[in-house]
């Protein structure tokens, strides 16, 4: 649905904010003890034996230890109760007893949200239709005992609305008509299709029908399979205004507060797949719309979690499925563990064979999805011969490159080495270029520790800490365009935009700040920042130090650079540009001790 926050002026948010107890929000849903200055809980979006989840009304945010849910009431209840951010200001406007005068909307703001409201109520329409044959039609009998015979109780038929479109070309159609429904809308969603002088027919005929919800609620589009032979075996709504199935993923509002209890998400192939499990208990799980797993799928799986579990089907089409999926989740920064089920199985068959807790066990011993996938990769190679060895490391390379975190990057990097019997530093020359022809930023090895104190990333967090919990540091940095020496994009953009909040008032409201931020990551670094009370010794001269060790982190790599260039340059007794390397070399170790001696001067020294 539209994000329709924009309408609700500002200042109604600030005082809908303001007015609510954080605190007794909260505890409407989580049992809070105090702890000294703030309260604590278990956390309610993963599942904790020893509370981890803490929340500050001086602060008005909470944040969890455990996996880093985080943010202010507004936040909480949209976690909470899956609810988009407009809803979450309504409930909460209500429940303050605030009224919320909206801003004017223009006509044609207006026509475009009554038609998306409209095209909603028609899907409605549609599945109640579908459902009703299903459930008490003699056209739905058959469908009624294709489900009975797959192991789909009523209950589940009833929780995931599911439904029958019978046999014929009108029956949509006419109930359409009966309700005096545009049908040029229907059209559009892709209920129904046009045909010759203005004349329409349904598109899903004779198929078992899946509503697709989004996070509201409201059902944006439909799957449809159909019971007897026939092709496509699975029909989906067409892109609408309403309907994108690469960014979809079927069960996910039924399951997102699961996946956040577990802290875990578990992916399969089909909605058969989806329904067995999630009717066997198990509830952290959701399913592609038919397409392969995308990088949009992940992104917004990750809203909800870090650790992703991939099933697939014991055959050659799932393996294969499986190795195209891990790409987007290197890109992505998510290393998923994979299960490959038993020879003739699929989830589907699998739960309702062997039950709940033999499926569980299966993703308990998960391995990483990475292993697998390198592992087949090498098996296709005579990896005892050199041409085979060439092949395989030209062929891992690419995946080993998407791998984001520096030491997993690091211990696999040693693993492949050893498994083809040649040398890490092969594959890290081999990666290191990739890493550059794609004009990304590469990581030495930590066989070979990087000449800085510190990251220069860790000095970049250090600093925003220091924004964040000593405001009054802001204008220094400001002033002296600190910022401009960062080289972590979010990390940047977020020292602007406390520089932006600062130079307004004078002040830094977290709330407000998180409001801004997009980024959960972000998110999470802030809030968990601002439980902290203060950065021990005195802020500038921490200040002081994170920009010596930024620059003399670049400093000393053009030096060690400079080096191995000077090195090359006596190997083959090329004079001049010996002589060139020598005085760069030297003019490096100079701006190193003019670092050393930089100190920091604000407009009141």
């Amino acid at each position: 649905m539209e994000d329709l926050s924009i309408f609700i002026p500002d200042e109604k948010i600030t005082e809908i904010r303001a007015s609510c107890s954080l605190i007794e929000v909260i505890s409407s849903y989580v049992k809070l003890t105090k702890a000294g200055n703030n309260y604590k809980g278990l956390c309610p979006f993963h599942e904790e034996k020893t509370p981890s989840f803490v929340v500050s009304e001086a602060k008005k945010i909470f944040h969890c230890f455990g996996c880093g849910a985080s943010g202010d009431v507004f936040t909480f209840i949209m976690k909470y109760e899956r609810l988009n951010f407009q809803s979450a200001v309504r409930q909460l406007a209500k429940r303050q007893g605030i009224s919320l005068p909206e801003k004017e909307l223009s006509p044609e703001q207006r026509k475009r949200i009554s038609e998306r409201e409209e095209l909603f109520a028609i899907n409605k329409i549609a599945a109640q239709f579908y459902h009703e044959i299903l459930l008490h039609n003699q056209r739905g009998k058959k469908a009624r005992q294709y489900l009975q015979q797959r192991g789909i109780d009523s209950a589940c038929i009833t929780e995931h609305c599911l439904g029958f479109a019978p046999e014929g070309w009108n029956a949509l159609l006419q109930q359409l008509k009966t309700g005096k429904i545009s049908l040029a809308h229907a059209q559009n969603i892709g209920l129904i299709i046009p045909k010759e002088a203005g004349h329409y027919y349904d598109r899903f005929r004779d198929r078992i029908m899946f509503p697709i919800f989004n996070m509201a609620h409201q059902i944006i589009g439909f799957g449809g399979r159909v019971i007897d032979a026939g092709e496509p075996k699975y029909l989906n709504s067409p892109e609408s205004q309403l309907f994108n199935k690469r960014n979809q993923l079927y069960g996910l509002p039924a399951a997102a507060k699961n996946i956040m209890q577990h802290n875990e998400a578990i992916i399969v192939e089909g909605y058969f797949d989806f329904l067995s499990l999630y009717q066997a208990g198990i509830r952290n799980v959701v399913a592609p719309l038919g397409t392969a797993l995308s990088v949009p799928h992940i992104v917004i799986l990750k809203r909800y979690t870090a650790n992703i579990v991939t099933v697939f089907d014991a055959d050659s089409s799932g393996e294969k499925a499986m190795m195209r999926s891990l790409m987007p989740f290197l890109e992505n920064g998510i290393s998923p563990r994979m299960v490959l089920l038993p020879s003739g199985h699929d989830p589907d068959s699998f739960v309702r064979r062997h039950g709940a807790q033999a499926f569980a066990d299966l993703v308990k011993n998960a391995i990483p999805l990475l292993d697998f996938v390198l592992d087949q990769t090498m098996k296709k190679f005579p990896i005892d011969t050199t041409p085979g060895k060439i092949h395989a490391s030209e062929e891992v390379i690419p995946l080993l490159q998407n791998i984001t975190h520096e030491l997993e990057r690091d211990l696999y990097i040693q693993k492949v080495a050893q498994a083809l019997g040649i040398k890490e530093s092969y594959l890290n020359a081999k990666v290191e270029k990739q890493h550059r022809a794609a004009g990304q930023p590469f990581s030495a090895p930590h066989t070979a520790p990087r000449p800085t104190l510190v990251t220069g990333e860790k000095a970049e967090r250090l600093i925003l800490e220091l924004m964040l919990l000593h405001p009054d540091i802001i204008a220094t940095v400001d002033e002296n365009s600190f910022l401009d020496e960062f080289t972590t994009p979010e990390l940047k953009e977020l020292g602007l935009l406390l520089c932006s909040r600062y130079g307004q008032d004078g002040t830094i409201t977290i709330t407000d700040v998180l409001q801004s931020v997009r980024d959960e990551h972000v998110k999470q670094f802030i809030t968990e920042i601002s439980f902290k009370e203060d950065c021990g010794a005195s802020p500038m001269k921490i200040l002081e130090d994170c920009i010596h060790r930024i620059r003399l982190g670049k400093v000393r790599q053009q030096r060690e650079d400079t080096k191995r260039l000077l090195q090359k340059a006596e190997a083959s007794h090329d004079e001049a540009s010996c002589s060139q390397f020598q005085r760069a070399y030297q003019q490096l170790m100079d701006e190193e001790k003019r670092i050393q001696r930089f100190r920091i001067t604000t407009s009141e020294n």
